[in-house]
C-alpha cells in the first residue's frame, strides 16, 4: 500500500540566498546597461555611424511592394549589420582616438628617473582607465568623429 511521505521544508542557507541576490544584481545591471543603450552605442542611435548597414541596405529596394517582398531578407541582414556596427565597426573606428586619449597618462613632466619609475604603475592604470572610458564614451555618446 502506498503511504505518502510528509513534505519536509527545505531551509536554504546564506550561500543560496547570497547567490540569488548576486544573480539578481547582475540581471539588474545588465538590464540597466541595455536600457541606457550603452552596449549598442551611437552606431544604432545615429544613422551616420551605421557603415555596414548603409552598405547592406543599398542592395535592397526601398519602394512599395518590392520592399515588402524582400522583407524576409533585409530584416535579418539589417539586424546582423546593426549588431556588427554597434559591437565591432564603431568601437574599432573609435579605438585610435581613444588610444590618443589614453596616452595622456604617459605625458612626461621631466621628472627624475626614480620618480618616473615610481609613477610607471599609476600611469599604466591611468592609461587603462582613460582608454576604456574614452572608448565607451566615444561608442555610446552620439557625436561626429
Amino acid at each position: 500500500m502506498f503511504v505518502p511521505r510528509e513534505k519536509t521544508k527545505v531551509v536554504k542557507g546564506p550561500r543560496a540566498i547570497a547567490r540569488r541576490k548576486r544573480r539578481s544584481l547582475v540581471l539588474l545591471l545588465l538590464f540597466a546597461a541595455l536600457a541606457s543603450g550603452a552596449p549598442t552605442g551611437c552606431a544604432v542611435i545615429d544613422k551616420d555611424h551605421r557603415l555596414l548597414t548603409r552598405i547592406a541596405m543599398t542592395a535592397f529596394p526601398d519602394e512599395g511592394a518590392a520592399e515588402l517582398y524582400t522583407a524576409p531578407l533585409w530584416v535579418p541582414v539589417g539586424t546582423v549589420t546593426l549588431v556588427a556596427d554597434g559591437f565591432g565597426v564603431n568601437p574599432a573606428l573609435a579605438a585610435p582616438q581613444a588610444l590618443d586619449d589614453g596616452m595622456i597618462a604617459f605625458t612626461g613632466y621631466g621628472l627624475i628617473v626614480p620618480a618616473e619609475i615610481v609613477l610607471t604603475l599609476p600611469r599604466a592604470v591611468g592609461f587603462v582607465v582613460l582608454f576604456v572610458g574614452s572608448e565607451i564614451g566615444r561608442c555610446t555618446i552620439p557625436y561626429i568623429w
